[in-house]
């Protein structure tokens, strides 16, 4: 009779343990579903997923789909709003960089222009000698300068 109890006694044991694993497994999956287990045992959430989609898709100031995505599908979730400020921000810096190329280009007019002036500038130098040469050789005296 004792080789039948050790063999049931570790029937009994493996049977725990399996019921055991199988209630661990079940509350693991119960609280993966209701968000209490920790991201990094139940992979990042579908929000999160899509944000950082629009993170890694970021080029220039253009807002990324996956931000839009998100936007419609979870537009409760924090990263929404995250994904909103960016938007908002990336808008910003479109805007900025518009007014930095007006201002560049207005910039280019006025080296063009002071070119220009200067240009005029050394020519009207030019005459001025060539005037006030042209005075003293016919002996006139120069003009006085009119009073202000």
């Amino acid at each position: 009779m004792k080789k039948f109890v050790i063999p049931r006694l570790i029937d009994s044991h493996l049977e725990k343990r399996s019921r055991l694993a199988a209630a661990a497994l079940a509350v693991s999956l119960l609280l993966g579903g209701c968000g209490l287990l920790p991201a990094s045992l139940t992979g990042p959430a579908p929000d999160q997923v899509l944000f950082q989609e629009g993170l890694d898709s970021l080029k220039g100031t253009t807002a990324p789909k996956a931000f839009s995505r998100l936007a419609t599908e979870f537009p409760d979730s924090p990263w929404t709003s995250r994904a909103r400020a960016i938007e908002k921000a990336l808008g910003q810096v479109k805007e900025d960089q518009r007014d930095y190329n007006q201002l560049q280009k207005k910039l280019e007019e006025c080296r063009v222009e002071k070119e220009r002036l200067a240009t005029d500038l050394h020519s009207l130098e030019k005459y001025t000698l060539k005037l006030k040469a042209l005075l003293t050789e016919a002996g006139i005296a120069e003009p006085m300068p009119p009073s202000r």
